[in-house]
């Protein structure tokens, strides 16, 4: 197989490279995840922050430079995901309407139309292919990356970013933001799949499924005590009797001023489902598998009832790793990492971009339903 170098300003072809049996792919939706590629040129045209680009018969990858080293026969390169260019922060404002027209405007504004021309990426495009409708309500003069952004509406609402090349008449012309919607409703019953290496690792950390908020004595105009409870479909109720509610309860406490009354939904829903993806189950699947098919019904960011020894865990896909000629997938659910430094990597992630007050009003989300595999 042969890694492309594409140049980072221009896109233009700068080498092409062959790759050993000794590489690594990975993608993750919940940290940085570097992918590496040993190659046995001792010199090749690239430098960071250039353009990397696999084909194969599974996928295409499309990466950035993070490194390049020298190794005992030839050289390692180090890549990040190409969609990591989206960390760029931005001053982001409250919206109703379509999501995808959310989204395009805040790459178009950083990286299509800025006024500083240096900052544009001409051969980036933008596909939008879903016309969701939703609301995100933001605290004034809030500041998060577009990446953040783009995980927190794909969590809430199902709608992602995938990235993949344009060719024309044989040739590499760009790079294609597709905003789509994610797969909903994939049910993966491990008993009856015989997964390989199957390993799963929940945390001791309790999982919180209902919430209640208490207003504070200074409060003037909201006085109420507030009560939200997540169901086992994910989304969040005030229905104290709904059928849907896990009956295992394990609750939390808040207090409320009376600016943040019209933001406790989105709160709440923060609260509680963080909780219901903390954990990490892995498996490995063939990518010749006929049922769970990686990239085709089973992707990053999709949403997954994952049964397992009469348990059952409602999750996303966050993971997928590759090894020696893609004849394999390891997949992972949750945003648990066992690992110490991915730890080290998701306290630092919550600690240096809080979401703040975001309010998520989720009726138009489709239910969680469809195969079962």
């Amino acid at each position: 197989m042969e890694l492309i170098i594409l140049d980072r300003i221009n896109f233009q072809i700068k080498d092409h490279v062959s790759i050993s049996r000794e590489f690594e792919i990975k993608l993750d939706l919940v940290i940085s995840q570097k992918s590496t590629f040993n190659v046995s040129s001792i010199s090749i045209d690239a430098t960071p922050k250039d353009i990397v680009y696999l084909h194969t018969d599974g996928f295409d990858y499309l990466g950035i430079i993070e490194s390049i080293d020298n190794a005992d026969d030839g050289l390692i390169i180090g890549t990040i995901e190409f969609k990591e260019i989206l960390k760029r922060s931005v001053k982001v404002e409250s919206y109703s309407g379509n999501l995808s027209n959310y989204i395009e405007t805040l790459i178009r504004n950083e990286f299509i139309i800025n006024t500083d021309g240096l900052e544009n990426i001409s051969y980036l495009s933008i596909s939008k292919e879903t016309s969701k409708m939703g609301d995100l309500s933001f605290e004034a003069d809030k500041i998060m990356t577009i990446y953040e952004v783009i995980e927190l509406i794909s969590k809430s609402y199902g709608v992602n970013i995938k990235e993949e090349i344009v060719i024309v008449n044989g040739k590499l012309m760009g790079v294609l933001l597709r905003i789509v919607n994610v797969n909903q409703g994939i049910r993966i019953k491990s008993d009856q799949l015989g997964l390989s290496d199957l390993v799963i690792n929940d945390t001791t950390e309790t999982s919180v499924n209902k919430v209640i908020y208490y207003p504070k004595n200074e409060n003037i105009l909201f006085t109420e005590t507030r009560t939200f409870y997540l169901l086992t479909d994910g989304t969040i109720t005030e229905d104290a009797t709904h059928h849907l509610r896990y009956h295992n309860v394990q609750s939390i406490t808040k207090t409320y001023n009376d600016s943040e009354y019209d933001t406790l939904l989105g709160k709440a829903q923060s609260e509680l489902n963080v909780t219901r993806t903390n954990h990490q189950i892995t498996f490995t699947v063939s990518m010749s598998h006929k049922i769970i098919r990686v990239f085709d019904n089973t992707n990053i960011g999709d949403f997954v009832e994952f049964r397992s020894k009469g348990k059952t865990y409602d999750s996303i896909i966050t993971g997928l790793r590759f090894q020696n000629q893609l004849q394999s997938c390891q997949i992972t659910l949750g945003e648990y990492r066992v690992k110490l430094t991915e730890k080290i990597q998701i306290l630092s992630k919550s600690v240096n971009n809080q979401i703040g007050h975001i309010s998520i009003n989720k009726s138009s989300i489709t239910d969680l339903d469809g195969g079962e595999f």
